[in-house]
């Protein structure tokens, strides 16, 4: 099945299996709202510039993410992940984590844009 994207003003077609096709449809509605929100807030840059600190973001965050998770499991075993997810009896579905992680990268991405202004002021 091909599922047609626009990231920016550009679109791409992708490839893929029918039951991904919301999965990219949503990945590629969140990456276009990071984008403008960088967008807004860096200025008007050109687009392959955008996409490239775009990237560069996201890899930063995927480090950071690896780097707490292999933390935590260093310190924090399965039952104790199980426990701390439940509360009254009730167990996060995947959905809700990864809404969770979601919402801490785009707190990460807000804070990575007051930084990169910080340094473009200089």
């Amino acid at each position: 099945m091909i599922v047609e994207i626009k990231i920016l003003k550009s679109n791409y077609k992708i490839d893929c299996k029918e039951s991904d096709q919301n999965k990219i449809l949503n990945c590629a509605d969140k990456l276009n709202n990071r984008i403008n929100k960088l967008n807004s807030s860096l200025g008007n840059i050109d687009e392959k510039t955008l996409l490239v600190i775009t990237c560069l973001m996201m890899e930063e965050e995927l480090k950071n993410l690896k780097t707490k998770i292999s933390k935590n499991s260093q310190t924090t075993n399965s039952s104790q992940i199980n426990s701390h997810l439940n509360t009254e009896n009730k167990k996060y579905s995947e959905d809700e984590v990864l809404e969770a992680i979601s919402e801490s990268t785009d707190n990460i991405n807000d804070y990575l844009t007051k930084i990169i202004n910080k340094i473009q002021e200089y």
